[in-house]
C-alpha cells in the first residue's frame, strides 16, 4: 500500500475520494457512506472530515501554484 508521508490512507484511496467528489458531484458523507459499504472489514474509511481536509489541501496547492 503506497501511503502518502503523514497520512494513513493509500493515494488510490485519497485519489478514488477526490474523484468521486469532484467527477461524480456525490457529497463528502456520500462517499464516506460509499467507503464503508466496499472497503474490508479491516479497513477503515476516511470520514468526511478527512475528505474536505484533502480538497482544502489541493485547494491551496493550485492557489499557491
Amino acid at each position: 500500500m503506497d501511503l502518502v508521508g503523514g497520512h494513513s490512507y493509500s493515494i488510490k484511496t485519497i485519489q478514488q475520494s477526490l474523484q468521486l467528489l469532484i467527477g461524480c458531484s456525490i457529497s463528502f458523507r456520500g462517499i464516506e457512506i460509499i467507503f464503508d459499504l466496499f472497503m474490508d472489514c479491516e479497513s477503515q474509511a476516511p470520514s468526511f472530515g478527512t475528505i474536505r481536509k484533502w480538497l482544502g489541501r489541493i485547494g491551496i496547492y493550485e492557489l499557491q501554484r
